[in-house]
């Protein structure tokens, strides 16, 4: 059987012990998509024998630092954020602010143990506020709250800029996105150009979309054959997959396609 519907979580906490509590919750936490989320729970339904599991593969980071890294060629569907990350570091709503746009689509979920924080966190895009330590019922609720908004935003319009001209674009068109010095090549119903980095412009994209090569993002719902070392698109076009992609693609692609 295929995994359910898979959530990429980051947590980002300096205290080692409150990431690591928070990562082994959701990874035993049983989580069932909800009724209303129509589309991934159809496909969820039909590649786990009627049942529709969420699975969260999880990712802890200890500073801000570490996240930027990461976010270099990865994307997060949902990020635990604590605010006061200790030291001289900026606090977690600076991070947010600076890493994740309004519009990024990443669903931002502060931890703190300081309340007083509540008012601060409004001057960014978020989901969600808890206070430590979290709940089950808190944790439960603010998780079905992204996997709806997730949904919701699967083919939300792009807008793209390219040269005088801006375009919406909805997900579905997008086949793939090639990346060449700092230029973005957009393959939907035409070849569109802009100026970003594909990290960027991952942040923007829902989860059907793969990153299987540092210049190349294709959408899943295009896949027909992966070969080992590229994607072959229903179109017929052909992506490379690096090296140290291949692992992360075919579990990727195991988790998003239904299958025995």
């Amino acid at each position: 059987m295929g995994r359910g519907y898979v959530i990429s979580v980051a947590i980002v906490d300096d205290d080692k012990g409150d990431a690591t509590m928070l990562a082994e919750r959701l990874a035993s936490l049983s989580l069932d998509i909800p009724p209303d989320v129509t589309a991934v729970r159809a496909r969820s339904h039909a590649a786990n024998g009627g049942t529709d599991p969420v699975d969260f593969v999880t990712s802890v980071f200890g500073d801000a630092d570490s996240l930027e890294a990461a976010l270099s060629d990865h994307t997060y569907d949902v990020v635990f954020m604590d605010i006061h990350l200790g030291g001289e570091q900026e606090t977690g709503i600076d991070v947010v602010s600076r890493l994740f746009p309004p519009g990024s689509g990443t669903q931002i979920v502060y931890v703190t143990r300081y309340p007083q924080y509540h008012t601060q966190v409004y001057a960014t895009e978020h989901l969600s506020f808890l206070t430590k330590p979290i709940s089950d019922d808190d944790l439960r609720n603010v998780l079905v709250q992204a996997v709806r908004h997730l949904d919701s935003q699967r083919n939300r319009p792009i807008r793209v800029l390219s040269g005088t001209s801006m375009y919406a674009i909805e997900p579905r068109e997008i086949r793939y996105i090639e990346s060449t010095r700092r230029v973005l090549h957009i393959h939907a119903i035409s070849v569109i150009s802009t100026y970003a980095t594909l990290s960027q412009f991952c942040r923007l994209l829902p989860r059907q979309f793969l990153q299987c090569h540092k210049s190349f993002v294709f959408n899943m719902d295009y896949f027909k054959v992966f070969t080992g070392d590229r994607i072959i698109l229903l179109t017929g076009e052909s992506i490379p997959v690096s090296q140290r992609r291949r692992a992360y693609t075919r579990d990727r692609l195991n988790a998003y396609l239904r299958g025995i």
